[in-house]
């Protein structure tokens, strides 16, 4: 047997999920007595019971994604073809899909699926295909990929932001009738500090590692790209690790080259295909 979810729901809308289930138990030869069984054990794994009885026309985009991934899963068939089950689901929704699909791949069933979330694909997938233009150009494990095509490595370092409790040496009513005039210099004063920190980690990091780039910030988060091949795990840890203290560096982290930036790389490659 072969399940398949479309990248676009194709649901009866004047029907319930229980009856669209039916429909698709009926399809796919289901015998009568154990319909309400698997009905209700697809249900509860994707965790839409209490949508059952309801009209699909009335459903979210998430559970209508959910019922349509019910619909490949139905019956435990073999294999499954899932084109971008969680587009358009949100967080809470999109981790139980991929709970569900984690348990089918355990119970030994394979599954085909098609997305362009590389966590989505690093948390299900033992095995990756990048297609561009058509073609495929790589194949193979995440670690693989990454071992093969990544370059340089991805550090984040949060920085430490020097918040103090000014009103520690205020007397009780002097921090009431001093409220907001303490908010707002505490505010400023946390700021420069914050400011001072993070110019002194963006300095320390171009002088560190030549070609470094700041891919973003957050607040007190730096996320940088080290595309130097030629550094090595201990070089990067050793050099933070001695200026952690004197840069007021709260945590930091190293990594691999991501799938993320694998993907992007060949992404690039279709653009300038598209340009010839």
């Amino acid at each position: 047997q072969i399940g398949y979810c479309p990248q676009f729901d194709g649901l009866l809308e004047q029907l319930t999920g229980r009856e669209t289930l039916v429909l698709f138990c009926r399809l796919r030869g289901i015998k009568e007595n154990d319909m309400e069984r698997h009905i209700q054990d697809i249900s509860k794994l994707l965790f839409f019971e209490m949508h059952l009885n309801k009209l699909v026309m009335n459903y979210s985009g998430g559970t209508k994604r959910k019922l349509s991934t019910a619909v490949a899963l139905l019956g435990n068939p073999s294999v499954s073809f899932l084109d971008e089950p969680t587009t358009g689901v949100d967080p809470v929704a999109r981790r139980c899909l991929w709970d569900a699909l984690t348990k089918k791949l355990n119970e030994g069933r394979s599954i085909v699926l098609t997305s362009h979330s590389m966590e989505e694909c690093e948390a299900l997938c033992n095995r990756l295909i990048i297609m561009v233009n058509g073609r495929i150009c790589c194949i193979g494990s995440p670690q693989q990929l990454k071992n093969k095509f990544g370059k340089g490595y991805t550090v984040r370092i949060k920085v430490r932001t020097g918040l103090t409790d000014s009103n520690q040496n205020l007397s009780e009513g002097e921090r009431r009738h001093s409220k907001i005039a303490w908010r707002n210099n505490s505010i400023i004063s946390n700021d420069i500090v914050l400011d001072t920190n993070i110019k002194d980690v963006k300095d320390f990091m171009e002088k560190s590692f030549i070609g470094c780039e700041l891919k973003e910030i957050h607040y007190n988060l730096l996320n940088y790209y080290l595309n130097d091949t030629d550094l090595t795990w201990a070089h990067i840890f050793g050099a933070i690790e001695r200026a952690k203290n004197t840069l007021n560096i709260e945590d930091y982290s190293v990594g691999q080259t991501t799938l993320e930036q694998i993907f992007l790389t060949f992404a690039s490659k279709q653009k300038e295909d598209i340009k010839l």
